[in-house]
């Protein structure tokens, strides 16, 4: 799913009790698994510490889908809050969000921190975007995710096999392996191995500059383009 219509919106303070609500809604499944769904401590969880100034919401074509918080602990950031409703979970919107934070954190220079129950799936979700388990108490799990550096300069010289559009805009791989545009796992072989001298699949696909100008401003330099992406916008 391209993320052309997903946005983040910055909320208002009236704005809390139906943010709860959905807070309920998406983690209705994951409390029932472990025995512990109870709808008022799960709206206080949200509202006992609701701040608009470190919460927006998700939307989806001007549809709120979601919320995610973000605020400062310390030196570092703590996801504390980041939900999608059942009916638009498994489309992809999650790891979008994700692709926007990471952005963010790396921006700041801020290592991010997340919690999750026990035995909820959101644990491999974490796992597969380059979270990495620390420790665990009675009910949660807890991961850290160091900023990913952004390419500030180009090197002397880059490997003639790779694309022209992205040899003028990276100077080292882009460690990120979501794509961009539709969230996906870029599948990116310089990614993975931090050199461009590794054989990749984007040696052979055209990346124009139309596919290149649908990337959002905020995302741009930070990941890899997918080859499913790249080649639907070969065809446009």
């Amino acid at each position: 799913m391209s993320d052309t219509l997903l946005d983040l919106r910055a909320v208002h303070a009236h704005e809390g009790p139906a943010l709860a609500d959905l807070r309920v809604l998406a983690m209705r499944e994951s409390l029932q698994a472990v025995g512990r769904f109870d709808p008022a401590r799960a709206r206080s969880r949200l509202l006992d510490n609701f701040d608009p100034a470190h919460t927006r919401a998700i939307t989806l074509a001007g549809q709120t889908v979601g919320l995610v918080v973000m605020r400062p602990v310390g030196d570092d950031l703590l996801l504390d809050h980041l939900y999608i409703t059942p009916s638009h979970q498994g489309q992809g919107l999650g790891a979008q969000v994700l692709t926007r934070l990471f952005a963010e954190a790396a921006g700041a220079c801020k290592l991010l921190r997340v919690s999750t129950l026990k035995g909820s799936r959101s644990n491999a979700f974490y796992l597969r975007h380059g979270f990495k388990h620390v420790n665990s108490s009675e009910w949660d799990h807890h991961y850290t995710r160091p900023p990913v550096p952004v390419p500030t300069a180009l090197p002397a010289a880059l490997p003639a096999a790779l694309p022209a559009p992205l040899a003028a805009a990276l100077a080292t791989p882009l460690a990120a392996h979501l794509c961009p545009l539709c969230g996906q796992a870029n599948v990116c072989a310089a990614a993975s191995t931090g050199s461009f001298d590794t054989p990749c699949w984007c040696t052979g696909v055209a990346f124009t500059p139309a596919l290149l100008a649908r990337v959002p401003q905020d995302l741009r330099g930070l990941a890899c383009i997918c080859r499913a992406c790249a080649e639907q916008g070969a065809e446009i």
